[in-house]
Parts: structure tokens; C-alpha cells; sequence
């Protein structure tokens, strides 16, 4: 696993929380991106200030930092200092002008939500153009702190299956193993299981050969 899957993985619990709960701020059927100025709205009303991360198309990925000409450059301070993150700490795909995602298995949303993470708290949408290319925007006006830690137990566990569900490409174990971590609970692997205590609270056992709790 490279470094940048890994630190996906790691973090997939909080990005995955944050994305849910924006999503619900959101009708994400029914929206429109304005690329000039970087605004997102929705059939609402509502609107969204944002930044442009980065553009896919056709197995690639364009970082917004590294755009020619075409994107204001108000629009791209956000990507410039998730460049330097990746300067900082070795991440390659973050540093790069041009990416192929054919070796991440999650694709685009692994360099948005790597991006998200090196801002802090704010969520990212993909708008799709009229001409089927992708733009990964960070969401700017919203912050929405990690809550991983706050949940309850049944909260964490469909939590979890969300996870799973939304990103099914992610590492089992190491991605399990840290959601539960971020959530709380004091891990004891087993053979055949992944086992979390918290408190008084019933362990939570997820069988490594379905993740089924």
C-alpha cells in the first residue's frame, strides 16, 4: 500500500463522517457549479463559497495548481497549500501535476479526501460538467469538526457499514481497525476477529472474514 491509500485508510471514519453530514446539508441530485467563482448551489437555494482541488477526466486527475491559465487564481489557493502538504510530508500524487488513478483504488475521492484532511474540517463535493469532467471542490463555507469520537455505539457500527458501503475499495483491516480507534474503542485483534471495548459499553466484534457485527 502506498503512503497516500494508507493515509486514507487511516482516516476514512472522519472523512467518510464529514462527507455524509454534508451531504445532508445538501440535494446533491440537483445543483449547479459556477467554475468562474467557484460557487456551488442547490435546487434550495442554498449556496456554497468553495476552491477548486483538482479536475478528472479520462483516468487522470489535473491538480487545480497546476492549471494553465483556465481557473481564477483565487479559486486555487486551497489546492497550492494542499501541494504543500504533500511537499511536507512525501506525498507524491499530491505533488504532481498530472495524476493517473488507475493505482488508486479509490480514484479521485482518495486525492479529495486526502485534500479535505490537509485543510482540517471541510468537506469536498465532485461537480460533474455538462462535458462528463469532474471537478473536486473544497466546501469553504462549511466546517464540520470531527464527531468519530462523540458517537454512540449503534451509531458507530452503522457508521462503519456506511463506510464500507460508500468507499468498498478501502483496506478492511487497517481501515476498520482505525474507524474504531477514531471512535473510541481500545482494539483487540483475534484470529477471526476485531474486537473493540469502550467503557461499560458491549464489545463491538466485527469477524474479519465479513465485518459483520
Amino acid at each position: 500500500m502506498n503512503p497516500i491509500e494508507r493515509l486514507f485508510c487511516e482516516n476514512l471514519l472522519p472523512i467518510h463522517r464529514r462527507q455524509r453530514r454534508f451531504l445532508a446539508q445538501i440535494n446533491g441530485a440537483a445543483y449547479d457549479f459556477d467554475p468562474t467563482t467557484a460557487t456551488l448551489s442547490d435546487s434550495s437555494g442554498a449556496t456554497f463559497s468553495t476552491q477548486i482541488l483538482g479536475i478528472e477526466s479520462n483516468g487522470h486527475w489535473m491538480w487545480a495548481w497546476a492549471d494553465s491559465g483556465h481557473l481564477q487564481p483565487a479559486t486555487t489557493v486551497a489546492a497550492a497549500a494542499v501541494k504543500a502538504f504533500g511537499e511536507a510530508h512525501g506525498l507524491a500524487e499530491l505533488t504532481t501535476a498530472k495524476v493517473e488513478l488507475a493505482h488508486l483504488r479509490c480514484g479521485g475521492y482518495t486525492l479529495a479526501a486526502i485534500a479535505s484532511l490537509a485543510q482540517g474540517s471541510q468537506p469536498f463535493f465532485r461537480c460533474v460538467q455538462p462535458d462528463g469532467v469532474a471537478v473536486f471542490v473544497l466546501v469553504t463555507s462549511v466546517t464540520l469538526p470531527d464527531d468519530a469520537g462523540q458517537l454512540t455505539r449503534s451509531e458507530v457500527n452503522r457508521a462503519i457499514r456506511d463506510m464500507f458501503q460508500d468507499y468498498a475499495q478501502a483496506d478492511d483491516i487497517l481501515t476498520l481497525s482505525s474507524a474504531m480507534t477514531a471512535a473510541g474503542y481500545r482494539l483487540e485483534l483475534t484470529d477471526d476477529a476485531v474486537i473493540g471495548h469502550r467503557g461499560d459499553e458491549e464489545p463491538m466484534r466485527w469477524e474479519r472474514a465479513w465485518f459483520a457485527s
